[in-house]
């Protein structure tokens, strides 16, 4: 009974090995270029596998993303229907996650960047401080939560945003929800925040409709999926004024092309997807626990609704 390991080599797939054969020696791992019997599978923690690649393994039990996000896993049309599949809920890719989202907001505050970049711009002795303290954050699962909790001690107020009602993890945190919800917010926050897992129902969201209906001059941060992002509409909510400006991790394509409109747009940050990356010493022990889970026919740990797809 084998542990399959399959990830591009970004994500240090040997480490994972590693780590696993260190605290859990009985369990046997296998790296996806590996050869061996598919019918020793049993458990697998992946990321982007090409399409119909878990149906050679007629074992396999339950899958487990390497993220935070199972985007990855469900793109592939072919996979099992009635395969589990678990997602990453882990304290130090949360707090990852805060760390970013607080710097991308402060920078854009302070004029952290104009600052370096011209220090003498505005004047020695002058602050390009801006007003508005008013956030709003799309998606507040438990790294939105994470998000949320960093900025509020900093004099943030946070709203958050989410597809169908529930109860809002934090009770100073207002919970809009829906369509009209969202329409609700949009006109009161000074920076968006976008944790939004990729869905059929947050595909392409951020359009030009929903960007026009935001507050003048706000301030957008997508940490979630940059298929969320309609990329050309963005560009003109910034060109235009409607927006201040922007900060992304997450693109439509990635790497990002070197000559996307974004590397060189004056009112854009662009970061290679590092605002929260897997922790392979901070994730294995829930690996590990999902492995034996499967084994023994016991529900896993962060099991997603694939209906859903989250």
């Amino acid at each position: 009974m084998t542990l399959l390991i399959h990830a591009p080599p970004s994500f240090r797939p040997e480490l994972y090995r590693e780590l696993i054969a260190k605290q859990a020696p009985d369990i046997a791992v296998r790296m996806r270029n590996e050869a061996g019997a598919p019918e020793d599978i049993v458990f697998a923690a992946g990321w982007n596998p090409p399409d119909g690649f878990w149906h050679q393994f007629p074992n396999l039990r339950g899958i487990t993303s390497l993220g935070a996000g199972v985007d990855s896993l469900l793109r592939d049309q072919d996979i099992p229907p009635n395969l589990p599949i678990a997602r990453l809920v882990d304290g130090q890719m949360a707090r990852m996650m805060a760390e970013y989202v607080v710097l991308a907001v402060l920078s854009h505050r302070r004029g952290w960047l104009e600052h370096v970049r011209d220090p003498a711009g505005a004047g020695w002795g002058v602050s390009l401080a801006r007003p508005g303290n008013q956030v709003l954050i799309l998606g507040l699962g438990h790294l939105g939560t994470s998000v949320a909790q960093a900025l509020q001690p900093l004099g943030f107020q946070v709203s958050g945003w989410v597809r169908t009602p529930r109860e809002s993890p934090l009770p100073e945190v207002r919970l809009h929800h829906g369509r009209t919800g969202l329409q609700e917010a949009l006109p009161h926050a000074d920076y968006l925040v976008s944790l939004l897992p990729l869905t059929p129902e947050t595909q392409n969201l951020l359009d030009h409709k929903l960007l026009r209906q935001a507050k003048p001059g706000a301030y957008l941060i997508n940490t979630g999926r940059g298929q969320t992002v309609v990329e050309q509409d963005l560009l003109d909510a910034l060109d235009s004024g409607l927006l201040n400006g922007a900060c992304l991790d997450v693109f439509q394509t990635e790497p990002l092309p070197p000559e996307h409109p974004f590397l060189a747009h004056p009112r854009v940050m662009v970061t290679p997807h590092i605002s929260s990356v897997t922790p392979p010493d901070s994730v294995v022990p829930q690996i590990i626990e999902n492995y034996r889970r499967a084994l023994a026919g016991e529900p896993l740990l962060n099991l997603i609704d694939r209906a859903r797809g989250y």
